[in-house]
């Protein structure tokens, strides 16, 4: 394999790193999960929720007048405490049982500014 700027002797290391040409990698891939460490100074916060039409949580898009009936956060940040610039990672995670294909369905994350 060629790959620009490295030697041969660091694409032939044996130090857990594979190489793929990228069309190998569309052929033989249909997701691909990043991930980012954190050091010890982050903190994470954590909320889990519920979509569910029995208890009326389940409002769909921003299309459906309902969709003020989805679960909602509010984030207040204190600028005022901060020394510099603060960095917020949110995520939306849908739990299923393992290998579950019974059903698809979207999620998303909207965020608005509150003034």
């Amino acid at each position: 394999m060629r790959a620009r700027g490295f030697t041969a002797t660091e694409i032939g290391e044996d130090d857990g790193v594979l190489w793929m040409s990228i069309t190998d990698f569309f052929l033989h891939f249909e997701k691909l999960y990043l991930c980012r460490f954190f050091d010890d100074t982050w903190q994470e916060i954590s909320y889990d929720g519920c979509w569910s039409v029995a208890d009326k949580t389940a409002g769909g898009c921003t299309n459906n007048k309902s969709f003020v009936d989805n679960p909602q956060f509010l984030l207040k940040v204190d600028t005022n405490l901060l020394a510099s610039e603060i960095e917020i990672f949110m995520s939306l995670k849908l739990k299923t049982k393992l290998g579950s294909k019974k059903f698809k369905t979207g999620i998303a994350l909207e965020v608005y500014e509150n003034d």
